[in-house]
């Protein structure tokens, strides 16, 4: 699903096997530094690496802001 993302989702399709054969799920991916990205994925331009982690970062902020949504929603409906 990672090597689905980083191909079709962010445009980056020459990085798609290195991508399957070493990250396994997107919290992989989080934990990756730059020259993990560098040397296990080979994206050596660091405008794709930039791009890489700013796509990253902002799933993780969509996700954070989509469970606190479901905890303010749950506390509106014990208050009802």
């Amino acid at each position: 699903m990672v090597q689905a993302w980083i191909e079709v989702s962010l445009g980056m399709p020459q990085y798609g096997s290195k991508c399957a054969d070493n990250v396994k799920s997107g919290k992989v991916l989080l934990e990756l530094s730059d020259s993990d990205l560098e040397t296990e994925l080979g994206i050596s331009h660091p405008l794709h690496r930039k791009k890489l982690r700013l796509a990253v970062e902002g799933m993780v902020f969509d996700l954070i802001l989509c469970r606190m949504y479901q905890i303010v929603f749950h506390l509106v409906c014990i208050e009802l």
